[in-house]
């Protein structure tokens, strides 16, 4: 992930990030409009994005993902401004991951592994 921007005046996010396929980094720019309480995103199915908290410095976020074929995933996601994560918004993190039932053993830690271009 590179950026969320949050256009609250239009009722839009926008996202740039990065997947890698066969180890190689493929760059995505995403948009959604605000239904309600989340934001409703066509990438890879039908996506909900919901704000949990936040400010300046991290984002902890609700999506769920419903592919083609109807199966639902759901995600917690905690994103920072740089590469370290304050010990009171992990904290917040992982009782929304234990709120919705995800094992914790779950977890993904994305910037360890990520090697794609930076902005």
């Amino acid at each position: 992930m590179r950026y969320i921007e949050f256009d609250e005046e239009n009722g839009t996010v926008h996202f740039h990030f990065y997947i890698k396929k066969n180890g190689e980094c493929i760059e995505k720019y995403v948009s959604g409009l605000k239904e309600e309480a989340h934001y409703a995103i066509d990438y890879a199915g039908h996506n909900e994005f919901q704000l949990i908290s936040g400010d300046k410095d991290y984002l902890l976020v609700r999506h769920l993902n419903v592919d083609a074929d109807g199966k639902e995933t759901e995600l917690v996601g905690l994103f920072g401004a740089g590469n370290n994560v304050d010990p009171k918004h992990e904290e917040e993190f992982r009782n929304a991951v234990r709120e919705r039932g995800i094992p914790e053993e779950n977890i993904q830690n994305f910037i360890d592994n990520d090697d794609c271009p930076e902005e």
